[in-house]
């Protein structure tokens, strides 16, 4: 499997020429699972599939034995936990983490903690969200598929989190805190309709379709009403962002009419939600376990230059969904 990270500041990590501070940091981990089924059917988790004789394809590939997405996130967040506690072994810092999904609703896979065992064992319950069909969250709920819930996810994760502090032993001092996002970008919700009409967005951010009188289904680049990434940074919590980049097919209608216009702005759109060089966009076949790693390092050297150059201030956490922050 060929690795593809990209740095848009062509900076690459090393993980041997570090030199982690002496400072606590909690880190949440926020992992976007919501379906994808116009471009990733492998991704598409049925209970009652209509087709392939009561298989769906996520079935299909379990049965032969494929790797998919989900696997690579749940897997590299299990490698993340021996990353940190390699990190503490070697350095004075120490490490609390969180982990936590989002589809339509956000879930808790583990709640913070300093037993990174604990949390690497935890992480191996990352999963799809299972749907009824295609169009149906439950038997008697069709929602028209909008089961990626942004805003739900970072109103929770900012309630969720502390303030941050710096990160030292100073008494009353708290920890830094981090937010890793992994995701795909791409938002798929329910909204209300205002005086009647759904809310217009620009077609390079986003679409509105029509469910019902009430209702319209939106499907945009994450993140644009409110701007939930500046709320976060703004509090003084750092954010690193994993970009899965969003697989396009444009054989397929759904993708060219409601998901192509606004593509190409996803992954800048990310970026700039992310705290300076706390960015990576990984290729599908790319190696998602190495990019959050290079994240994680990242984030804990630029944890030791604010503290060199600046003043001590807040800081960290990874969103796979995962939260680091210092103890």
């Amino acid at each position: 499997m060929s690795s593809r990270l990209t740095n848009p500041h062509g900076k690459r990590s090393q993980a041997g020429r570090l030199r982690p501070p002496s400072r606590t940091q909690s880190a949440s981990y926020l992992l976007d699972v919501g379906t994808q089924s116009e471009t990733s059917p492998f991704g598409c988790h049925e209970q009652n599939p209509t087709t392939n004789s009561g298989l769906d394809l996520y079935q299909v590939a379990r049965n032969n034995n494929l790797t998919l997405r989900i696997d690579l996130v749940s897997q590299a967040t299990q490698n993340l936990m021996t990353t940190a506690q390699n990190t503490e072994n070697t350095t004075n810092a120490q490490y609390r983490m969180a982990i936590y999904t989002f589809d339509v609703g956000f879930n808790t896979i583990q709640t913070l903690t300093s037993s990174l065992t604990t949390a690497q064992s935890s992480a191996g319950n990352i999963s799809l969200l299972e749907v009824y069909q295609n169009n149906w969250l439950t038997s008697t709920n069709n929602n028209s598929d909008t089961d990626t819930n942004f805003d739900n996810a970072f109103n929770q994760i900012n309630t969720t989190m502390p303030n941050p502090g710096s990160g030292t032993n100073a008494n009353g001092d708290t920890p830094q805190e981090v937010l890793f996002l992994v995701t795909d970008g791409v938002e798929d919700e329910t909204v209300s309709k205002v005086s009647g009409s759904c809310p217009s967005l620009q077609s390079s951010k986003g679409n509105e379709i029509s469910l019902n009188s009430s209702t319209c289904r939106q499907q945009s680049l994450a993140s644009i009403n409110p701007d939930w990434c500046t709320t976060i940074k703004n509090r003084g919590i750092r954010i690193a962002v994993l970009y899965t980049v969003y697989s396009s097919i444009p054989s397929n209608s759904w993708y060219t009419n409601h998901v192509s216009p606004f593509q190409p702005n996803i992954g800048p759109t990310l970026e700039t939600c992310a705290s300076p060089g706390l960015y990576f966009a990984v290729q599908s076949g790319g190696d998602i376990s190495a990019a959050l790693s290079t994240l994680f390092e990242l984030a804990v050297q630029s944890a030791y230059l604010a503290k060199r150059l600046i003043p001590l201030h807040p800081g960290t956490q990874i969103v796979v969904a995962a939260r680091t922050s210092s103890r």
